[in-house]
């Protein structure tokens, strides 16, 4: 990632898997990142690590494993920018045995709510299984962004990245009813 930071000037979001989330937190906001958010199930001093982030000017974030109610964030959800909700559990993407649990989509209507309720600008992205076919579900039930991967992006489906790329930017413009939204 550092490598790349002298490359380019996009936006870096990352993601931070790990047990001890500090270490790379501080490696990622030395290295220049703009968004980053951690696993909630990993971290014991989540307020800490979010006022740090956003000290920083960078946006700040969690992620919510499958199993983790979006009630766990009812005291920290003020300090987040987005929550990240993962509709598969972390690492294990790319095992054909492990599907998205029926209830999941319902737990992005209970964050939505959360949200509103509060009266926040938090906003929702969806990780895992990001199906082009469940996308304007999510969207009807307030996400506001998606990690596009190997469910909508890198298709192994004959299209290019660019081809899947406009696939995938159609069905959100259609789901959202207007167009260069993404």
């Amino acid at each position: 990632i550092r490598q790349l930071r002298k490359k380019t000037d996009l936006c870096f979001d990352a993601h931070v898997m790990a047990v001890d989330n500090t270490f790379f937190i501080e490696q990622l906001a030395d290295i220049g990142v703009e968004r980053l958010c951690f696993q909630v199930e990993t971290e014991r001093h989540i307020c800490q690590k979010l006022s740090w982030l956003k000290q920083r000017r960078i946006e700040a974030g969690v992620a919510l494993s499958p199993a983790t109610t979006v009630e766990s964030l009812e005291y920290v959800l003020e300090q987040c920018d987005f929550v990240l909700l993962m509709m598969i559990n972390p690492g294990y993407a790319s095992s054909p045995n492990e599907t998205m649990l029926k209830g999941l989509p319902d737990k992005i209507n209970r964050l939505r709510s959360l949200i509103d309720q509060k009266g926040l600008s938090t906003t929702i992205t969806i990780d895992g299984r990001t199906y082009l076919e469940l996308i304007p579900d999510y969207i009807a039930r307030g996400a506001d962004a998606f990690v596009a991967g190997t469910s909508c992006l890198f298709r192994k489906n004959g299209m290019s990245v660019g081809q899947n790329f406009a696939v995938l930017k159609n069905t959100v413009d259609q789901a959202v009813g207007r167009k260069g939204i993404i």
